[in-house]
């Protein structure tokens, strides 16, 4: 394949099979893409390797990444070489992938970006929160189900136009209590994941009685992982976000048997980024920004 191809519903099988070859790094999960890439990814598929382009979650610009093995190395030359720049500039790349392309002489710098890595969290560690730095977390809920002895968390249905709408409710809802400028993205992606037609997203919902106050969006994976894609509670319920990650964590390994959670990134966004290290994290999945002096790319045999 010599040029980009949008992804379509023919794709997915492919990118499937080799996202799961590896460490099931947010940025590069079908659904995400999906959800997100508007009006839609492109890809450069070799081998062992895909390279990316992408848009970004948050200003909507351009950028490329690629993930995989050696074949990367081949990938990015061959976009160097459809290119005029000077210097290429690639985001999101995973630690792994940096493994192949940190001895390749075009490479000018490989620098961590701490805002993008994904947070992995152990499932029963969550659902349980017997552990001594969740203590104060389990405090909230406790403190939350007694001013609220009519609130559930449950399964619920997304496909259900009303449960759906229900949620939406609760994003806009979100967007109001949070004075959120910047939120369409995020809005549209919900909607597109909730709609994808290949993976039927795991949702439960908040509900204070019958009014649904928060809910969480979730894709099961077939590597023991279920990536956490939206997640959003009512503020005027102090505790209900960390209640619904309990319970979402408690579903999951009831009916999936699911060992990990990804979280995603935080974005460099401290309040996200405080909330996420406060759970304890197993570990990140970590992503670099590389280099690549397209020149001497261009040049090379």
């Amino acid at each position: 394949m010599n040029r980009f191809k949008k992804i379509s519903r023919s794709d997915i099988a492919l990118l499937n099979k080799h996202y799961y070859k590896h460490e099931p790094y947010s940025d590069f999960n079908v659904v995400s893409m999906w959800g997100y890439m508007v009006p839609g990814a492109r890809y450069l598929h070799k081998g062992n390797a895909t390279l990316y382009e992408m848009t970004d979650y948050n200003d909507g610009g351009v950028f490329y990444s690629v993930f995989g093995e050696e074949a990367s190395v081949d990938l990015v030359r061959r976009l160097c070489k459809r290119s005029q720049v000077e210097t290429l500039r690639l985001e999101g790349v995973p630690e792994s992938t940096c493994h192949y392309l940190k001895s390749w002489q075009a490479v000018k710098s490989i620098e961590e970006d701490i805002s993008n890595h994904d947070y992995i969290f152990d499932v029963r560690t969550i659902a349980q929160m017997e552990s001594p730095h969740l203590h104060s977390k389990l405090k909230k809920i406790h403190k939350l189900q007694e001013k609220h002895p009519n609130l559930t968390v449950t399964f619920i249905d997304h496909q259900n136009p009303v449960l759906r709408q229900q949620m939406y409710r609760v994003f806009r809802r979100w967007i109001t209590q949070a004075h959120a400028t910047d939120w369409t993205r995020e809005y549209r992606a919900l909607q597109r994941e909730l709609s994808y037609p290949f993976t039927k997203m795991v949702c439960l919902g908040a509900f204070d009685g019958k009014k649904m106050i928060g809910f969480t969006v979730n894709e099961v994976e077939k590597n023991e992982y279920y990536q956490g894609h939206f997640g959003k509670a009512d503020y005027r319920y102090p505790g209900l976000g960390i209640l619904l990650e309990r319970e979402t964590a408690q579903y999951m390994l009831d009916h999936f048997d699911s060992k990990y959670i990804n979280l995603q990134q935080d974005l460099g966004i401290e309040g996200i980024r405080y909330y996420k290290e406060s759970l304890g994290p197993i570990k990140k999945l970590r992503k670099y920004t590389v280099t690549i002096d397209a020149s001497q790319a261009r040049a090379e045999q």
